[in-house]
């Protein structure tokens, strides 16, 4: 499982602890697997407060250790400028690892396929990491930013 904190540095925030229901406005959750590992609002494991978005790997379905298709999207937003950073904290709640890939979209109406892979990040940790990601090839694009856990094979 991975849990984090993110923001679009100096542009657009979200705690996950202003809204008292998950996914917060505007953000979209796709479970295009149908399983049962899915994006949700933890309301313990915070970095500095007390929510997070956390997503389950999909441990319990044999070969499947390697796949997820769960994104968590947020709304629309527009990098402005030449340095703009998306950054946001991350840690693994136990031992086993996955990895966390980062897409975008610059489509109106995103469709799973219309993202592209920007960075994936193998989460181990369990203690939490500050990461921050270039947008700088997005500057006055507006796009879509997807988050989706993969579980690593045992």
């Amino acid at each position: 499982m991975v849990i984090y904190i993110l923001l679009l540095c100096s542009a657009w925030t979200e705690s996950f602890e202003t809204q008292n229901y998950f996914p917060p406005n505007d953000w979209i959750i796709v479970n295009e697997d149908c399983l049962d590992a899915v994006w949700y609002r933890d309301v313990v494991e915070g970095h500095t407060g007390i929510h997070s978005a956390t997503c389950y790997g999909d441990t319990l379905y044999s070969g499947l250790d390697f796949t997820n298709l769960d994104y968590l999207i947020t709304p629309r937003v527009l990098p402005q400028g030449p340095d703009t950073l998306l950054c946001f904290w991350y840690r693994a709640s136990g031992s086993a690892g996955c990895s966390l890939d980062v897409l975008v979209s610059t489509s109106t109406l995103p469709t799973m396929p219309s993202f592209s892979l920007v960075q994936t990040l193998y989460v181990a940790e369990t203690l939490w990491i500050q990461q921050m990601i270039s947008l700088n090839a997005y500057s006055g694009v507006p796009i879509y930013i997807s988050f989706r856990t993969r579980q690593i094979g045992r």
